[in-house]
């Protein structure tokens, strides 16, 4: 269950990300990261790499390159 949440708000992170909300896109992505569950069958990292290039760019589309 734990799964599906953290893809459902990764996914409402990109939508997000895609229509320039990207305060809450930054929300919506932490959320996630925080929801995924360590025991991703081996995909954690890349799950978690995923969300951190989303994130960053989320940062870097709103001027604070320092947090990106």
């Amino acid at each position: 269950r734990a799964y599906v949440e953290a893809r459902t708000t990764m996914d409402r992170g990109r939508a997000l990300l895609e229509t320039a909300e990207y305060e809450s896109a930054i929300r919506a992505l932490t959320i996630a990261a925080n929801k995924t569950p360590k025991h991703l069958h081996g995909g954690y990292k890349k799950r978690i790499g995923e969300l951190s290039a989303l994130i960053a760019e989320s940062w870097a589309r709103l001027g604070d390159v320092a947090k990106a």
